[in-house]
């Protein structure tokens, strides 16, 4: 029997945690916190977990309601409910984002 570890386990003597991370295409709700809200406006608007941003500690999300990919870091995640329709949506917007990256010049 082989016994995997990690070198974060050899130096901590534990395993990693990894808690913080979230199923991709889970549900989500996206703070609004970049246009101006009047006193009875929705401060949340619901959106679909895309990914991690490479560029900053923020969340790559489809917003539902502007049907476009954001960047944000002010999310709640509900990991418990996921649609299939939804993640069909997540898995057709990942075909267009890497086809797209693909025909970029120099890469």
């Amino acid at each position: 029997m082989i016994v995997r570890v990690s070198s974060y386990e050899l130096y901590k003597g534990r395993r990693p945690s990894i808690t913080y991370f979230y199923r991709f295409g889970c549900t989500c709700c996206i703070l609004n916190n970049k246009v101006y809200l009047k006193k009875f406006d929705v401060k949340a608007q619901n959106g679909i977990f895309f990914g991690y941003s490479e560029r900053s500690k923020a969340y790559i999300e489809y917003n539902s309601k502007t049907n476009t990919l954001e960047e944000s870091i002010n999310i709640n995640f509900d990991d418990k409910k996921t649609d299939n329709k939804m993640s069909e949506l997540v898995e057709s917007i990942a075909e267009i984002h890497t086809t797209k990256d693909a025909s970029e010049p120099g890469s």
